[in-house]
């Protein structure tokens, strides 16, 4: 569907790096610079401005950037048309943070829809939120709240909090910790 060259423009621009990019495509540097320099060279135009090891877009890259992204969800808009048309059949693709988020939901929707697979990827907010982004993913489950009008957001059930301190700590005495009782306390978060 859309060009391997315009691919690489796409993870390029939004890394800044050749090489991490080449990463994220599961491509070779030497090939990603390929693909790049085939491109410019086909519309004798730069797309970048080089400077050491960070790849910074030109004028024309900064125009272009948008177009392509609106390709790349036009391409998982048809993938998933033509994987899900007319069948009943398909797949749900899910990212999400932790799977105990989403195990019931996912046991219940198996039930209803048995012909629908499902498939469940597991990684961090950043991670699943640019899945989602990048249309890797049909749904997204995060702990972290996220505001973008282009995503529809959806409780899907909440978590309690709970403090672990030894023993011995100030805080232990306390069969319900006010917040107030937190402050000038160092705290590890998970994310």
């Amino acid at each position: 569907m859309l060009s391997a060259e315009l691919k690489a423009f796409y993870r390029v621009a939004q890394l800044g790096s050749i090489t991490q990019a080449a990463k994220k495509l599961g491509l070779s540097q030497p090939t990603v610079t390929t693909q790049i320099r085939q491109l410019e060279s086909q519309y004798a135009v730069e797309l970048f401005y080089r400077g050491g090891r960070r790849l910074t877009l030109s004028d024309d890259g900064v125009r272009l950037l948008p177009m392509v992204k609106a390709l790349i969800q036009q391409e998982g808009d048809i993938e998933f048309f033509l994987r899900n048309s007319g069948q009943g059949t398909g797949t749900l693709r899910i990212a999400a943070t932790a799977p105990y988020y989403i195990l019931d939901l996912v046991k219940n929707f198996r039930e209803r829809l048995p012909q629908i697979a499902v498939s469940v990827d597991i990684g961090n907010s950043q991670q699943v939120l640019e899945a989602l982004d990048e249309y890797r993913v049909d749904i997204a489950a995060s702990s972290q709240l996220v505001e973008d009008p282009r995503l529809i957001r959806r409780t899907l059930g909440t978590d309690p909090l709970v403090l672990a301190v030894h023993r011995n700590h100030p805080l232990a005495k306390f069969e319900h910790v006010p917040l107030s009782a937190l402050a000038g306390h160092c705290l590890l978060m998970r994310e």
